[in-house]
């Protein structure tokens, strides 16, 4: 192909030999000596157009998560959800220390039940009678000094506190000492027996014990002795616990009121072991322990929480630590659901407070300064947190250059596929 090259092109029915076609005065094509080119404002009118859609889609680029400034810029927004955002520094460590979280001795005390031993419905009793002589009522064994003994079959204290007794009848022993009904039943006899003597002992307490449930340990009915029984030693009467105690949750249930703690929080505070009362029902469960790590760290994902007091330092840590590629050291968050009592002590005026909910609360921390590695030791991470670790400005910068490589690439190509075709 030469100068003499013809370059047909129909416009309105006609052809035009050794011209360029003409729209309106914008030039489209060019046809110098080497060929057919696109000419170099179209080049540039595409390129501008290209760009200009990848700067609107900035926001569509591949992410992990919303910047730092994304996250501090939506807060309060009225087409999210409200959230506060509250800065790891002394202040939010207080009052986080200052949280009373649920405990066992605040709900039911820790004062061991009464220590004298009461008649139950439900009891089953041994029932022995002595006469001085032979010749009365009770003609049982002698005792060898002459007196009589008659042990009655076991009684059982029916639904309404009774038990029957030969020549007696019907007594009310419910809520009675084993003592007190001994007395009770030798003033009945007085007149029909020879001095009669009684002596009652409870040989099977239903009333006096406490059942313990749960997939960890076995399910008993164990029985509360009159000295009084912990709560670790009724769960070891009833089997003891075979799960790690930062996974093991122990819900104790005392009438109307219900309270759970970790075993942990048991073993570490000896308040915690209260005195079981009769008719508590104990229920020991396991219940595994994560967190969720996202973003710009070495390792995200789902991550397992194996010990008590678990740190947002120990946290990063199993994750890998930052991405020192991706990451933006000020820019780390957990999200958490915290407890109102908290916000209050840290943001009293927050309007999230009217609820009484449960309060959504991003915690931020800048590890650009080595005091943040301390704050980090010392904030406690809880199961079911996210935390969070955005990319740095600079990242998505980097991303936006691939854009534009791709999109200069574009046009270059398309250059080059006119130029051959020309040919």
């Amino acid at each position: 192909m030469g100068a003499t090259e013809r370059c047909d092109s129909r416009a309105g029915g006609r052809t035009r030999r050794g011209a360029a076609w003409h729209g309106g005065d914008q030039k489209l094509w060019s046809a110098p000596n080497r060929g057919l080119h696109l000419s170099k404002t179209v080049q540039r009118v595409a390129l501008v157009a290209f760009l200009g859609a990848a700067l609107a889609g900035c926001g569509a680029l591949p992410s992990d998560g919303p910047l730092s400034a994304t996250i501090v810029s939506d807060q309060g927004r009225a087409d999210t959800t409200g959230y506060e955002i509250i800065d790891i520094d002394s202040v939010a460590l207080q009052a986080l220390g200052n949280f009373s979280r649920k405990s066992l001795e605040r709900t039911f005390g820790n004062t061991s039940p009464a220590p004298r031993q009461t008649v139950r419905i439900g009891d089953t009793l041994g029932v022995a009678i002595w006469e001085a002589s032979s010749g009365g009522l009770f003609s049982g064994v002698s005792s060898g000094t002459g007196s009589r003994a008659e042990n009655l079959p076991t009684q059982i204290v029916d639904a309404t506190g009774h038990i029957m007794m030969p020549f007696v009848g019907r007594i009310h022993v419910a809520g009675l000492t084993p003592a007190a009904v001994a007395k009770l039943a030798e003033q009945k006899l007085q007149g029909k027996a020879i001095e009669p003597q009684v002596l009652v002992t409870i040989q099977n307490s239903v009333g006096s014990a406490a059942t313990i449930s749960g997939d960890v340990t076995g399910s008993a009915r164990v029985p509360l002795s009159p000295k009084g029984d912990r709560l670790m030693e009724v769960i070891a009467l009833g089997g003891g616990v075979k799960s790690p105690p930062h996974e093991t949750f122990i819900r104790v249930t005392r009438g109307s009121r219900t309270s759970t703690v970790s075993l942990a929080t048991v073993l570490d505070r000896p308040a915690e072991n209260i005195y079981i009362h009769p008719g508590d029902l104990i229920h020991v469960y396991r219940q595994a322990q994560t967190f969720t790590a996202l973003g710009a760290l070495t390792k995200p994902g789902e991550v397992p929480i194996d010990r008590e007091n678990f740190t947002l330092a120990q946290a990063l840590g199993m994750t890998g630590g930052l991405n020192d590629r991706l990451a933006d050291t000020g820019g780390v968050f957990l999200f958490r659901y915290e407890q109102p009592s908290v916000v209050r002590n840290i943001r009293p005026q927050s309007p999230l407070l009217e609820g009484g909910r449960a309060i959504p609360v991003i915690y931020r921390l800048s590890f650009a300064t080595p005091a943040a590695y301390f704050l980090a030791k010392s904030f406690v991470v809880n199961s079911q947190d996210l935390v969070y670790v955005a990319n740095a400005p600079s990242v998505e910068f980097m991303k936006f250059l691939d854009v534009v490589r791709a999109a200069t690439s574009s046009v270059a190509v398309s250059r080059q596929v006119y130029v051959q075709m020309s040919q």
